[in-house]
């Protein structure tokens, strides 16, 4: 059993990772997004749509790096325990909040998970990081390879923007104001248009005869 215990831990710490980044993609960001991040009071409307990927992103990349013995125990298990122990602050303070809160968005809305079930699952998640911490070792010294785990980062980052791409919130700020401002160019105008097109021949005639009646 202890010969394919660390396997199995990290094989099902791995699957967690991909399938919980994999929830939050197959039901839309959004409500990632709506209702885990925001409520964060951390980020608004406009960053989130940053950070919600370079989670997910991570996500990802540590459902991928745990497989892998580049900086396993010094950089890999530390962060992803660190990453779990964020997320489990959020969620107590959820919890404390006393909001009858039935799904955290942790899992999108694919499966919905009350913050109490979050946290457990998390709990557990950081117990098996412990045990592959004391068992696993990094690769020997001058074999590691930080560009490795940067690479797997950089690459599933990328590929959510590229893939779930959206519009900056400064730019549709910046669009909408170009909008008003070309349509309020384009009402001035036309009323300019109207009025000088507005005064015929006849009513320039009109206008002269009147002048000279007045006179």
């Amino acid at each position: 059993i202890n010969r394919y215990l660390p396997w199995t831990f990290r094989i099902l710490v791995s699957f967690l990772f991909l399938f919980s980044a994999y929830s939050k993609l197959y039901s839309g960001i959004a409500g990632f997004e709506t209702q885990f991040l925001l409520p964060t009071k951390l980020v608004n409307d406009c960053n989130m749509f940053y950070v919600s990927r370079l989670l997910i992103g991570l996500e990802i990349a540590i459902g991928i790096a745990i497989l892998q013995n580049n900086y396993i125990r010094t950089i890999v298990i530390p962060g992803t325990v660190l990453l779990l122990l964020i997320f489990i602050t959020h969620l107590t303070f959820q919890v404390l909040s006393g909001e009858d809160i039935k799904n955290c968005g942790c899992n999108g809305n694919l499966i919905e998970m009350t913050p109490m079930e979050a946290i457990i699952k998390n709990i557990v998640t950081i117990a098996m990081l412990v045990y592959l911490f004391f068992k696993l070792s990094d690769r020997e010294k001058g074999k590691n390879s930080i560009q490795s785990i940067l690479l797997i980062y950089a690459l599933s980052t990328l590929g959510l923007f590229l893939f779930f791409p959206f519009t900056p919130c400064s730019q549709k700020v910046n669009l909408n104001n170009a909008k008003t401002s070309n349509k309020d160019d384009r009402y001035n105008q036309e009323v300019s248009n109207t009025t000088n097109d507005s005064l015929t021949p006849i009513d320039t005639g009109k206008n002269k005869r009147q002048q000279n009646n007045t006179i």
